[in-house]
């Protein structure tokens, strides 16, 4: 230290500590890239795990697969999660390791078989369907419901009541059709197709387009047909009670991956997907109701169909959260009072963008309020919109001379927690809107996240933030603008379809013609815009118009429909008019303080109420049906942007993609906001009313200022994620199982295109950091190549392949059990063929059953995974460089794999070693005695050196990775002795201690004015040389046994 430091006043003795002798510091640990599918966690990028627990923590626990029970609602765990237990086998002797969670990801320029996703088709006889072609098969078909009082005879004083109905169930048909069977209206079904009469015989044992009535309450006999005309494959009765025996969820198949004919022998021809159970109790509550089964298509084409999720993976998200109303008060006109076109809505301070004399006080609408935020996961996928919600709370109005800027919490919290029993996984208090505030609510969360291009094989990180999250990031909305009294006071709702009208009527519009004569029939602007009804006598046929769009109807599995009709007929009912409507379910806001199982008014989070409710009975369980309306929507809708509802918290919703009355129509279920509030005299104490605030009777209204419902206590509020999407097929058990692979590319191919961009974004070694890499259970050879040369071009990691020809699980297809084995032969004979000659691959055979001590059950795995524990207490034990083969630490018997080894696909004789590892393949053998054991250590290499063995390999990868580090340190130093001789001081005693741990016989560092040439100093470059000879490891052992005569001496 300089004599400069010490500050001389007084005469004294100073006296000041240097410490020189500290360690630089070491840089981060490195383990193996593992890419697979996971429980849960983040998607489709690298994330580095500590140690088991962290593992579980983050991805989830392993899984054997072999579950079956309600796939669709409770999630895909029919097959094993191989990279799960990779990462077990690893973690349990060593750390850190690099996960990639697979999803489906698609390519920006898929071709429509590259597309990621899930669909069932549509087929005729084995053809694709043509829309108004006869016998169209599969798709999905959606049950809706009605009170039996929906339905009036004529003449009757309430033959003009408007009910309403909801849909209750959806079917995915891979084949055939499903059909009510019961009572008609009318009893019968006239024979009014104009082209073709003897498709409607009356009395017909089913059908979809008919309504039928319940033989019990909420109970109804269904009939599925398979592919051939009028042919049932199942007839069940079902209700939606979930204690029976006769539930809906109970009754039919609801595993997507039991119609899957290339991997299940006997399939099933369709799947129930999601049900409604709420909002049936909420919609039916009377003692019988009327069902009809309609197809969820389009009218027109093929790609605005229910059951068309074709796309990739996309992330879940909140709606927008919007402000308060700053005013005193809710405003007088409506925005009908002004001129056309009228001026832009939104406003920050009561007045009218547009209008200059503001003559006009707006009337409060939610649509109107100024967005702020918006939150998504941070991830793509569908694992947070189920496990999680979000809750703004402790909102409070700023009580600093200096700001107007208020404050709240954002709590990420599990979805199936309760308001009286709260499971808060993260907090972020004291967030505000003011963007130079540290806590700005995008700065105490975070706002990056990543897109991945295309062109550079790369993830582009975006946003300003670094995000504090694990789970969600924000979007910010906020103009300079804006007010900064502005706090979170309400948000969006999820998307759902739109309303629509079953109108009795006859002929109308084209798009409404019918066999009928008549006249007052409701205009398509009506029924679409005001969600109008109408009955008439002079005509009764029934039609679906409005934001649902239904391909023709079919009875029995016949088209009854022409495709000159636009309208699916529901049933022709004599001499009765049938009104109402239909809704989309959709999550309910809660209605009351003490609504669930909140006694203390002031602790109630309004908002969503997620729990379930049937008749009238609130329970403090969790309301499964939530997950089906959260789901992503099919692929015409995921990305469109809704419009506001028809009535309730605001009005006016316009038809998205689409023309006409039956143009594809999304709205937002609904717009909460806090400004809803008010107090009522009958003893439910604070309510949530929609339109109050317009109507002046909530408490921010009646008190002239927002401040006073957060004043009263009510200042918390929770709303879901939704629209996640996996980009997986969902009839798979195994969505990256090899048989399906056909010589993919990122195009053609969704789930290669998810693999290949799962290595390319471990490409690059400044991003990731990795010393081996596999993806257990992905043998296809384009996807393993490619693993191969990315370690290749790397240069610091060996990747552990598994091999075709070896055992097939039976996630691969439909072969007997003897047929899937494999054999050695093969396995060497597909290896030959590719002609690999690299030292930074390497494979094993054959497969290993394994012991789950988590889940007390046993299941096969491939080699990789073994082979990666080995490696793994290799390591622990001694050192990388030690060969991780042999009964000292290759003992797969003894538990060195991490995980419990019990058997062997394929016990090895001598001669099927020999030719595994004459083909560089090594074997796990099985001996009587010593048990089961890693018994070799070859790399991919054909060319004879040091490096065709694996301990060789790790080594070079070792040193290379860190006399590279030691390198860095020198960087942009002077080029002289004096650096040299500090580049050597590192390096030297490296060397010296691998040496001395038996990795190195001997070694040699050159750096002088013989290798860094005047010339090389003048391109500002040091070249130095390093000679090593590694320590080879004995896998030959030769004695000779020499039998000498009782005479003669061993001197000689």
């Amino acid at each position: 230290m300089s004599v400069k430091k010490f500050k001389f006043i007084s005469p004294g003795v100073f006296i000041n500590e240097i410490d020189n002798s500290q360690l630089p510091a070491e840089p981060a640990g490195r383990g193996p890239l593992i890419i697979g599918r996971t429980a849960k966690g983040p998607a489709m990028r690298p994330i580095q795990v500590n140690s088991l627990a962290h593992y579980v923590e983050v991805f989830g626990s392993p899984h054997p697969g072999g579950e079956g029970d309600d796939v669709w609602r409770n999630g895909n765990r029919t097959a094993p999660l191989y990279a799960a237990y990779a990462a077990q086998a690893w973690l349990t002797n060593n750390s850190p390791a690099l996960i990639v969670n697979l999803k489906g990801a698609q390519h920006t320029d898929a071709t429509t078989a590259g597309k990621a996703g899930w669909e069932t088709y549509h087929k005729t006889n084995g053809a694709a369907v043509t829309h108004g072609a006869t016998q169209a098969f599969g798709g999905a078909y959606g049950l809706f419901m009605f009170d039996s009082g929906s339905f009036h005879e004529a003449g009757t004083a309430e033959q003009k009541t408007h009910h309403t109905g909801t849909l209750a169930a959806v079917w995915y048909m891979t084949a055939g059709g499903i059909a009510l069977s019961g009572t008609y209206r009318s009893g019968s079904i006239s024979t009014s197709d104009p082209n073709d009469a003897t498709k409607d015989a009356p009395n017909l044992a089913g059908g979809t387009s008919v309504l039928i009535k319940s033989a019990a309450q909420r109970e109804f006999k269904a009939l599925v047909y398979g592919a051939a005309a009028d042919t049932v494959v199942d007839t069940l009765t079902f209700n939606f009670d979930r204690t029976s025996d006769k539930y809906i969820r109970n009754v039919f198949n609801t595993n997507p991956v039991l119609t899957n004919g290339g991997i299940n022998s006997t399939t099933k021809t369709y799947w129930l997907g999601e049900t409604f159970e709420r909002s049936v109790y909420d919609h039916c509550t009377a003692s019988a109701q009327w069902g009809v089964v309609l197809p969820l298509q389009d009218v027109a084409s093929t790609s605005n169909e229910w059951q068309n999720h074709r796309y990739g993976m996309q992330r879940a998200s909140t709606g927008w959260f919007f402000s308060q109303d700053v005013r005193t008060t809710p405003g007088t006109a409506s925005m009908a009072d002004f001129a056309t076109p009228a001026p832009a809505k939104n406003f920050t301070d009561g007045t009218l963008q547009g209008v200059e004399d503001n003559l006009l006080d707006p009337l409060y609408e939610p649509s109107n309020m100024t967005n702020l935020f918006k939150i998504h996961s941070l991830d793509p996928g569908e694992w947070n919109q189920n496990n999680v919600k979000v809750s703004i709370t402790d909102i409070k109005t700023s009580t600093n001379q200096s700001t107007k800027y208020g404050s709240f919490t954002v709590e990420v919290r599990r979805m199936t927690d309760t308001d009286s029993s709260k499971q808060v996984i993260e907090s972020f208090p004291r967030c505000n809107l003011n963007p130079n505030s540290a806590n700005f609510v995008a700065r105490k969360i975070g706002d990056k996240y990543n897109t991945w291009d295309e062109a550079e094989r790369r993830y582009i990180e975006k946003g300003n933030h670094d995000n504090n999250s694990d789970y969600i990031y924000v979007e910010v909305d906020l103009l300079g603008s804006a007010d900064a009294q502005f706090l979170p006071f309400g948000v969006y709702g999820h998307p759902v379809i739109s309303p629509w009208a079953l109108v009795s009527g006859s002929t109308g519009p084209s798009n409404y013609q019918s066999a009928s004569a008549g006249a007052g029939a409701p205009t398509a602007a009506a029924v679409r815009d005001a969600g109008e009804w109408s009955a008439n006598d002079g005509g009764w046929s029934t039609y679906v118009t409005g934001g649902a769009n239904f391909y023709l109807g079919s009875v029995s599995g016949k088209e009854r429909a022409k495709a000159t009709y636009d309208h699916a007929v529901l049933v022709d009912v004599g001499q009765t008019d049938f009104t109402g409507s239909l809704v989309w379910p959709s999550i309910p806001l809660r209605s009351g303080a003490f609504d669930g199982d909140t006694s203390n008014q002031k602790a109630a989070y309004w908002g969503v109420d997620l729990s379930r409710k049937e008749a009238g009975t609130f329970y403090t369980e969790f309301e499964k049906s939530n997950r089906d309306i959260l789901r992503a929507l099919p692929s015409s809708h995921y990305s469109t942007t809704p419009t506001v509802p028809f009535a309730g918290e605001s009005k006016g919703a316009t038809a998205i993609g689409g023309a006409g009355a039956n143009g594809s129509m999304l709205q937002y279920a609904w717009l909460f906001s806090l400004d809803n509030l008010r107090e009522v005299d009958d003893g439910a104490g604070i309510i949530h009313s929609s339109g109050s605030r317009e109507q002046g009777i909530s408490i921010t209204a009646m008190s002239g200022t927002y401040k006073s419902v957060l004043s009263k206590g009510f200042n918390k509020f929770t709303t879901v994620l939704h629209g996640g999407f996996d980009g997986l097929d969902i009839q798979e058990a195994e969505p990256f199982r090899n048989s399906r692979f056909s010589g993919p590319t990122e195009t053609t191919d969704a789930p290669y295109n998810s693999l290949k961009r799962a290595i390319d974004s471990c490409r690059d070694p400044e991003v990731a950091e990795f010393n081996l890499a596999l993806a257990p259970g992905v043998t296809n050879t384009k996807a393993t190549d490619h693993l191969l040369k990315t370690c290749e071009s790397r240069g610091d990691a060996l990747a552990i392949v598994d091999l075709e020809g070896g055992y097939e699980a039976i996630t691969e297809n439909t072969k007997s059990a003897a047929d899937r084995l494999g054999s050695v032969a093969t396995t060497v004979d597909n290896l030959e063929d590719r002609n690999i000659n690299s030292s930074y691959g390497c494979s094993y055979y054959p497969w290993v059953h394994i012991r789950d001590n988590m889940n007390d059950t046993t299941l096969w795995v491939p080699p990789s995974v073994i082979a990666l524990g080995v490696m793994s207490y290799s390591q622990n034990q001694e050192d990388l460089w030690f060969a991780p083969a042999g009964f000292h630490r290759g003992g797969l018997s003894e538990g060195t794999a991490g995980l419990p080894v019990i058997g062997v696909r394929e016990k090895l004789t001598s001669d099927q070693r020999d030719d595994l590892y004459s083909a560089n393949i090594n074997p796990i053998a099985s001996f009587p005695n010593e048990g089961i054991v890693v018994f070799g250590q070859k790399t991919l290499q054909i060319t004879r050196s040091a490096l065709d063995r694996i301990n060789v390999r790790r080594l070079m990868i070792y040193v290379k990775k860190e006399i590279s580090f030691m390198a860095s340190q020198v960087l942009f130093d002077q080029n002289n002795s004096v650096t040299w001789q500090r580049f050597l001081g590192k390096v030297e005693p490296f060397l010296r201690s691998v040496r001395a741990r038996f990795g190195l016989d001997d070694f040699k560092v050159i750096l002088d004015s013989t290798t860094t040439t005047p010339d090389l100093k003048d391109r500002n470059i040091i070249y130095a040389k390093i000679f090593l000879k590694p320590t080879r490891s004995v896998e030959f052992i030769a004695i000779d046994f020499t039998i000498m005569n009782s005479g003669a001496a061993f001197e000689d």
